[in-house]
């Protein structure tokens, strides 16, 4: 008897913690993400979180209701489609393109932006060709910043007969949009995936 009540606490904790952690997701999808009334919408969550804890006999049924909210907003939130129509900041406006004749690889909107600071800077954005047989090199550096958990991948690709380019996958924020790690883990965010010469500073 003892081993079954123990056993029940058990799964009853592990419950409730899952049923927090949908909880918060929920509340931070529906703040950050819902169209226009993001605050609002997540507002009227937490209400009705409070009002099933509260007036909802019984730990399974309450359970069974904040499973089931999180399972309506997660299939919304899964519908969610990025977008290119956007007036993106002057970094990430143009969008990288290929045109492959065998070994020649023509790349369209490379970046190369003439950089003073971080965020005073010209944007040049150019075409390439390269020969995939001329790929003399590969070097990959990481891009930290608070978090080690958080990281920023870029592969740089090296030719015997050509400069060098860089491949990345970054955030394609708006004019006067600026990055948020705790966003970041919704889809608030574009992204876009650049082809740049490598950035000399």
């Amino acid at each position: 008897m003892a081993a079954m009540k123990a056993l029940r606490f058990i799964a009853c904790t592990i419950a409730w913690i899952a049923a927090v952690v949908c909880a918060t997701w929920t509340f931070g999808a529906l703040y950050f993400d819902f169209p226009k009334a993001g605050a609002f919408a997540a507002t009227l969550f937490v209400i009705a979180l409070l009002a099933i804890v509260i007036f909802v006999r019984g730990k399974l049924p309450k359970l069974a209701l904040v499973f089931g909210a999180f399972a309506l907003v997660a299939a919304w939130w899964l519908t969610l489609k990025p977008s290119n129509d956007g007036v993106w900041q002057p970094d990430v406006t143009q969008t990288a393109w290929e045109e492959i004749n065998g070994d020649e690889v023509t790349i369209h909107n490379v970046r190369n932006c003439d950089y003073r600071t971080e965020t005073d800077f010209t944007p040049h954005w150019e075409a390439r060709t390269v020969r995939l047989s001329q790929i003399t090199g590969m070097d990959v550096a990481i891009n930290y910043w608070g978090s080690p958990w958080i990281a920023h991948p870029i592969v740089s690709f090296q030719f015997a007969d050509a400069l060098p380019l860089c491949f990345s996958i970054e955030t394609r924020k708006t004019i006067g949009q600026q990055y948020s790690t705790l966003e970041g883990f919704y889809r608030r965010y574009k992204m876009v995936r650049p082809l740049a010469a490598p950035m000399l500073q």
